[in-house]
């Protein structure tokens, strides 16, 4: 039997103001421009260095945690909504 999780991140506003992503590496960058909050504001707000906020807008980071991304964004004023889905056997056509 195989098994397939599939999961997707939505960033959703805490003030029903609709987001639009652009790209999945530009969605903190672009949020962050937004609030006019420089890097080292937010970086000191979520408690991480300006140096690993700045790779995690690159997208330079192997990964990144959902803890820090959900206090980066909460820092920011948005909250992370995580939709999981799976899915048992192949794919339907």
């Amino acid at each position: 039997m195989i098994i397939a999780v599939i999961f997707s991140v939505v960033i959703k506003p805490f003030k029903d103001k609709p987001f639009t992503p652009v790209s999945e590496s530009q969605r903190v960058k672009t949020l962050r421009k937004e609030k006019a909050m420089t890097q080292a504001k937010l970086a000191n707000l979520s408690g991480i260095s300006r140096v690993t906020l700045g790779n995690i807008e690159r997208d330079k980071l192997g990964s990144v945690s959902v803890k820090t991304l959900d206090i980066i964004l909460a820092s920011l004023g948005y909250e992370l909504d995580i939709n999981l889905t799976t899915r048992y056997g192949l794919p339907s056509l």
